[in-house]
């Protein structure tokens, strides 16, 4: 369950989402993308969820902002957000960041070796830290993501020993 600013009760699950508001009444979101909805995070009025297709309709991240909803299909498997209201989606190679206030458009950077990406943090110089299959990586994005694909490394990057790297 979430709490949005206006003190109305958001609660997602295998049966969709409902809300609990002002009028003392559970209501049902109709016209929603999938039926399953996990992970409620809010920031302001911005109230997100990820959308799961496992028991039908499409997965991908669902955005409302007072009554009006948004999707963005994609195969996500956690979000957080940043103290600057970014919404940071991990999911199979990739990483990918939303900020409401500049538009509402996902900006992606690619997980080197498209290892699977998980719990997603940014920190406060704004490196964007992801769990992935291998271990830890640290992103330091930009404005224009990388496409950044390892051809070959050199040494044990998961212990801590120097490494070389060739990247194309």
């Amino acid at each position: 369950a979430q709490v949005d600013v206006a003190g109305v009760v958001w609660v997602s699950g295998d049966r969709g989402i409902h809300r609990f508001g002002a009028d003392r009444k559970w209501v049902s979101i109709t016209g929603l993308p999938a039926t399953r909805f996990t992970h409620p995070i809010s920031h302001g009025r911005n109230l997100w969820f990820l959308a799961d297709s496992t028991f039908g309709g499409q997965s991908g991240l669902l955005h409302f902002l007072r009554d009006k909803h948004e999707f963005f299909p994609g195969q996500w498997n956690a979000i957080s957000l940043s103290q600057d209201g970014t919404v940071i989606a991990s999911g199979k190679g990739s990483v990918s960041l939303m900020e409401p206030l500049h538009g509402a458009d996902l900006a992606e950077m690619k997980v080197p070796g498209e290892q699977e990406a998980g719990s997603a943090f940014r920190d406060r110089g704004g490196a964007i830290w992801v769990s992935t299959s291998a271990g830890l990586a640290r992103m330091k994005p930009d404005r224009i993501p990388p496409d950044t694909e390892f051809v070959t490394i050199t040494g044990n990057v998961l212990v801590g020993q120097p490494f070389l790297a060739t990247a194309k």
